[in-house]
């Protein structure tokens, strides 16, 4: 009786996972269509008026043409974004194309971390609802940080779940984790998260060892950073700091108005949760 429940079970796994797993890759490419198609239909050649989209685009240019480091936001976007300015100068198409490159990379990224790792049926699922989102659509086409950081999230993640998938880590394999963890960093600030949660999952595991030089890493390149923005571009600020200046202050585009005063910020959460919680 046993024997034939065992038979049982172990077919029908064999079923479950034949007509997903054995498909995987064409079922991916179909998701990918689909968002290709959804990017173009929703793509917008104008500039956002919200202004973070020019803001990026014009500290890409200072930053290749004027050596003005990019002290604002997201400093590694408007760096990348000096590349193509320097190859096809302002073309907006081009520029904002690279925001779906990097969402559409983001889910190649996505797909090839958790394929065979979790539950196939909620896997693509997941990256179909994510790359069909009008939301997510919505970043493809300006140059906000989104889906740059988005990119560099979900190859964090890639390289993380083979970073702690092994016994002894190799040199180099921290010197990678130091790279991405800063730039995670300078893509968004919140991707300090990143290092955070993983130091935080090796202590959990008493994994000592790892957690010291993983924290050594990052520290060595948030370091390098720091004394290389210093040297060269003369900026004493950190990003962290630079964003909470910026957050104080009344209007971010309009600094001569000043800092906010205590009703204006219970004013601002106010409406903050009026528009990201009703």
């Amino acid at each position: 009786m046993k024997k034939g429940t065992k038979t049982k079970k172990k077919s029908a796994n064999k079923k479950y996972d034949f007509p997903i797993t054995s498909k995987s890759n064409w079922i991916f490419a179909i998701s990918i269509l689909f968002s290709i198609f959804i990017f173009y239909k929703l793509f917008d050649l104008r500039i956002n008026l919200a202004g973070d989209d020019a803001n990026y685009i014009m500290s890409g240019y200072k930053f290749l043409k004027e050596g003005e480091y990019p002290d604002w936001h997201s400093p590694l976007n408007s760096i990348f974004l000096s590349v193509p300015i320097f190859f096809a100068g302002i073309s907006l198409p081009w520029l904002k194309i690279t925001s779906a490159i990097f969402l559409l990379l983001s889910f190649f990224l996505f797909f090839k971390s958790y394929n065979k790792k979790i539950d196939p049926f909620l896997l693509f699922l997941t990256i179909f609802i994510v790359g069909i989102n009008s939301y997510i659509a919505y970043y493809s086409s300006f140059t906000f940080s989104e889906a740059f950081f988005m990119f560099f999230q979900a190859l964090f993640i890639f390289f993380i779940f083979r970073f702690i998938g092994q016994q002894d880590n190799k040199l180099i394999q921290y010197i990678y984790l130091g790279l991405l963890s800063i730039a995670l960093y300078m893509a968004k600030t919140v991707g300090l998260a990143g290092i955070t949660a993983l130091l935080l999952f090796l202590g959990l595991e008493k994994q000592w060892k790892k957690m010291l030089f993983s924290l050594s890493s990052f520290t060595a390149f948030y370091l390098l950073v720091h004394i290389s923005k210093k040297i060269i571009w003369g900026v004493r600020n950190n990003q962290f700091s630079s964003q909470l200046e910026s957050l104080m202050q009344k209007d971010p585009y309009k600094s001569a108005l000043g800092n906010e005063d205590p009703a204006g910020f219970i004013n601002r959460f106010i409406d903050n949760s009026n528009l990201y919680i009703s």
